[in-house]
C-alpha cells in the first residue's frame, strides 16, 4: 500500500510542488501513528479506532494502564504483528511515547516515537 506523506506537523507533505508518497514500512508506521493521535471513538465511521485517553489524563496518571492502552491502539493495524515495548515519558502537559513494535512479515523490530503537545 501507499500514502500521502505526512511532515512533522501532520500536513501531507509537498516536494517541489509534488505530492510525497510513502509505502512499506514507513507507511504502516504513519498509519499507526495516525491511529495513536486520534482519540478513541472520534473518527465518526468506526467508533472502535483510536486510542484509548481515560488513562493519559488527569493527576492519578497510571503509565502501566496507559501502556496497554498505546499497545491496544497499536493493534488496531491488522499489520503489527505485537508490541514489544511501550516508553511513556509524562512532563507536564507534554507526552513523549517511544513504541517498539514488530510487523507481520518483518523479523525487524521498529521504533516509532510519537509527541503528544499540550494534551
Amino acid at each position: 500500500m501507499f500514502d500521502f506523506k505526512l511532515n512533522n506537523d501532520d500536513d501531507i507533505d509537498f516536494n517541489d510542488d509534488d505530492l510525497v508518497l510513502v509505502e512499506g514500512t514507513e507507511e504502516i508506521l504513519q498509519s499507526i501513528s495516525n491511529i495513536l493521535k486520534m482519540r478513541g471513538s472520534e473518527f465518526y465511521f468506526d467508533k472502535e479506532v483510536g486510542l484509548n485517553t481515560m488513562f493519559l489524563f488527569g493527576k492519578d496518571f497510571d503509565a502501566n494502564s496507559a501502556s496497554n492502552a498505546f499497545a491496544e491502539a497499536c493493534e488496531q493495524d491488522n499489520r503489527v504483528e505485537t508490541v514489544t515495548n511501550v516508553l511513556i515519558s509524562k512532563i507536564n502537559r507534554n507526552l513523549n511515547v517511544s513504541i517498539e513494535l514488530k510487523l507481520k512479515g518483518n523479523d525487524n523490530i521498529q521504533n516509532l516515537e510519537v509527541n503528544f503537545d499540550d494534551w
